[in-house]
């Protein structure tokens, strides 16, 4: 069981932030830390509620990762079905270009 802090209210750690967005992405890897050190990089920058707690921790709002994880969730999800449709696209684009050229080639 991890550490439990004093923290303010409706705040919760760096670590416990990143096993949130972990969580609603379906990451896992258990040593994942790519979104830890992008929330500490923003919590240093005051987004997500970030402020210091004691010398060396920061503390970020609970509502505004579970907010960021979802919006993350849904970014996924379009940039899933942007990729489809390019790919679809392309292949139209294919098509109809060799479409064109069997009309040259038979005219």
């Amino acid at each position: 069981m991890g550490r439990m802090y004093h923290l303010d209210h409706g705040y919760i750690t760096i670590p416990e932030a990143n096993n949130i967005v972990k969580r609603t992405l379906g990451i896992v890897k258990k040593d994942d830390k790519t979104y830890y050190f992008k929330i500490l990089r923003f919590a240093k920058k005051g987004w997500f509620g970030g402020k210091m707690h004691g010398k060396r921790m920061f503390q970020v709002r609970r509502k505004d990762i579970v907010q960021y994880a979802e919006e993350l969730l849904e970014a996924q999800r379009y940039n899933l079905f942007n990729f489809h449709l390019a790919t679809e696209l392309t292949e139209v684009r294919q098509l109809s270009k060799s479409m064109e050229l069997v009309q040259v080639q038979q005219n």
